[in-house]
């Protein structure tokens, strides 16, 4: 049961007496709470330190939720970073993953260019016809020369290790009054020379065109693919070059090479048809080309006696072969003199083009820079190959020679010489020998080891 009272010894608001719930709405005392002994049950407004109370729980529970939100963001970053940390992981994983196959790939290719390198090489071998060479070299009859090309001849070296070889000079007497120790072909004239030009160089392009106007009128280089004319003091391994021009392009193209034979009397002169005295067997030569005959064919043609064709004799150089005449430079300088390489049809264009480089004789320059200059303006094919000289006037330092060049240049007394041809036949990697691949360099040495190299790299991989 309850009431209601307005008592005024009653304090505002609800509480239990007396076994009953009163409510009592005392104005006066209103939010003072309950009085006595009687037990509040509610009031309108609570006391001081209640709300303290609900105050002190209130920031209790703020902070409570703070932590809770600060615990909650902190796992949140957590997670954050987990996911951060993964997804950095995995795209490791991926780009290792990617650069592993791009090596796998790389080393993929490395192994077919090695095999198919390779392949072409021993296809080379069997296919490709071997080359010849027509080598000399121009001696001073006084000096370390005569000593030093003699031993070259004793043990069969340089010059003297190709198809056909000779010694010009312009005696067979040395100054000491002996008489030359290796066999000599005479060229006219002196060999004394002045020196000039920014480098002080031997002015020497007088004798060195006499010589060559004398290889020619000889005409035995016409017998041979290529023509080298090599310094005497020149280590010159014959045998690189014959492996560098079968196996390299463009040297070992048929337009280059010779793969006709040297008719024994060569009679190349006018055509020897009635009617057709005054035309050329070189003229009748290239209308057979023109109908669409090889070279060797057209030779073959033009050779017939009247009244059937022109009854003449000629060579290839009869024929009209664009690109033939070739020769190399050995130097990223332009040419140097120790070793000139010229294709047997560069050698003829010399020797018909040369008055028209008379024009270059007026610079100081040496025998191999207006060999260079004349060739270009006679348009020849010159093909830089800088493996063929290793010299200390084109910035290299060629000994101990243990590298793949041809030639190496300077080695003037004998003990130097044979020093040198020594340690470049039992450590130089020359081009005689199957390719290797320097690029492939596990080891990190600079020196590439070709297929051990690969393997070191890739052990997983076997051949």
């Amino acid at each position: 049961a309850s009431s209601v009272t307005n008592a005024t010894l009653h304090s505002e608001g609800c509480y239990f007496f007396k076994g009953k719930l009163w409510f009592a709405e005392n104005e006066q005392n209103k939010g003072h709470g309950s009085s006595h002994d009687r037990q509040q049950l509610c009031m309108t407004k609570g006391r001081k330190h209640d709300e303290d109370e609900q105050l002190e729980k209130l920031v209790e529970k703020q902070a409570e939720e703070k932590v809770k939100q600060a615990e909650a963001k902190a796992a949140a970053e957590k997670r954050h970073q987990e996911e951060l940390k993964k997804e950095r992981e995995e795209k490791k994983e991926r780009a290792e993953a990617k650069k592993k196959e791009r090596e796998e790939q790389k080393l993929q290719k490395h192994l077919d260019k090695e095999e198919s390198v390779v392949q072409k090489w021993e296809k080379d071998e069997k296919t490709v016809p071997n080359i010849t060479l027509y080598c000399f070299s121009l001696m001073m009859p006084f000096g370390y020369e005569p000593a030093l090309l003699q031993e070259q001849k004793l043990r069969g070296v340089g010059v003297y290790g190709c198809d056909e070889s000779a010694v010009f000079s312009n005696t067979t007497m040395l100054m000491s009054g002996e008489p030359s120790p290796v066999e000599i072909s005479l060229i006219p004239g002196t060999l004394a020379v002045a020196y000039g030009g920014r480098w002080m160089t031997a002015l020497n392009t007088g004798v060195f065109n006499r010589l060559w106007m004398e290889v020619i009128r000889l005409g035995r280089y016409r017998y041979h693919d290529w023509v080298v004319k090599v310094d005497p003091d020149a280590v010159f391994f014959p045998s690189r070059l014959r492996e560098l021009m079968r196996h390299k392009s463009p040297y070992n193209e048929k337009q280059v090479q010779r793969r006709i034979e040297e008719p024994k009397n060569l009679k190349c002169g006018n055509c020897r048809l009635k009617g057709k005295e005054y035309e050329t067997c070189a003229s009748h030569v290239r209308l057979w080309q023109q109908e669409g005959h090889t070279c060797k064919k057209a030779l073959e043609l033009t050779s017939r006696d009247p009244p059937t064709d022109c009854g003449c004799d000629c060579d290839d150089f009869a024929c009209d072969l664009p690109g033939s005449a070739m020769y190399l430079n050995n130097c990223q300088w332009g040419l140097h003199g120790p070793i000139e390489v010229l294709s047997r049809r560069a050698v003829a264009t010399y020797a018909a083009g040369l008055p028209k480089c008379v024009g270059l004789l007026e610079h100081p320059w040496g025998e191999d820079k207006f060999l260079d200059q004349c060739m270009q303006e006679l348009g020849v094919t010159r093909a830089n190959e800088y493996s063929l000289l290793s010299e200390t006037a084109c910035g290299e330092e060629p000994a101990p020679c243990g590298t793949s060049n041809v030639a190496f240049h300077p080695f003037k007394s004998i003990q130097s010489y044979f020093t040198c041809y020594e340690y470049a036949n039992k450590y130089g990697q020359g081009p005689a020998s199957p390719p290797m691949f320097p690029d492939l360099d596990a080891h990190g040495d600079g020196v590439g080891d070709g297929m051990g190299d690969i393997m070191m790299k890739y052990p997983e991989h076997s051949i």
